[in-house]
Formats: structure tokens, sequence, C-alpha cells
């Protein structure tokens, strides 16, 4: 084999095996997040007092987003770099679409009870290294 096609097949082959560390990672880290999603629901339900139809419409919400943040995880990065960043926009944008939806089922007083639901997630459902910044992981 030519060092150059050499060097060309080990390149596809770490970038292959990158793209796939990256895949379980991102599986990782949304399956911590969808368990720190139910189990701060089940405390939002009690804290907040939530009817059994909100919390119902909550957990709809809230599987409809993960859904759609593993459809675009499973779209996996493209030629040209900039996939990473993209992902980022892309699922905050979502998460702020099912905030405000979220938000329309709850009365006034549950809504601060939610927006800390939603920082304490964004927090416990993170893997370690990727903790809020400043904390000092």
């Amino acid at each position: 084999m030519a060092p150059e096609a050499a060097r060309t097949r080990l390149k596809e082959t770490l970038k292959s095996i990158q793209t796939e560390i990256l895949a379980e990672c991102l599986h990782e880290a949304q399956n911590m997040r969808a368990k720190a999603q139910a189990s701060a629901l089940d405390r939002l339900a009690t804290e907040a007092q939530l009817d059994a139809s909100q919390k119902l419409e909550l957990q709809r919400l809230f599987d409809r987003e993960q859904e759609q943040v593993r459809a675009m995880m499973e779209s996996g990065p493209t030629e040209g770099g900039g996939w990473w960043r993209s992902l980022r926009r892309d699922v905050r944008t979502l998460r702020g679409q099912t905030d405000a939806a979220a938000k329309a089922l709850l009365r006034p007083e549950q809504v601060d009870e939610y927006e800390t639901m939603r920082r304490e997630v964004r927090r416990e459902g993170r893997p370690g290294g990727f903790g809020p910044r400043g904390s000092g992981r």
C-alpha cells in the first residue's frame, strides 16, 4: 500500500472511531439526563402541587424533547465541522420551545419551581467533567 493511501485509510479509521466514541458519550449523557428528568418531575409534582394532567402533559413534552434530541444526535458529525456547535444551538432552541409550552400549562406560582427543576436537570444530567461553569470540576 502506498504511503498516501495508508495515511488516508488511517485518517478514515480514526475519524470513524472518534465518531463512535462521541456517539457513545452523547448517548450516555442523554440517558443520565432522562433519569435526572424523571426524578425531577416527580419532585416538581410534589413541590409545585401539579395536578395529574399537568404532570402527564409535562412528561409528554419532555419525552418529545428527548426524542427530537436523540434524532439530532443520530444525524452525527458531518464533514466540515461545526456539528457540535450546531447541535448545542438546536438543543438550546428546542429546550426553549419545550419550556414555553410547559410554562403555558402551569399556574404562575408553579413557574419558579419549574425553572429551578430545569436548572437542576441540566446540572445533574451532565456526565463527569461537564458540570456547570465555575463549579471547580
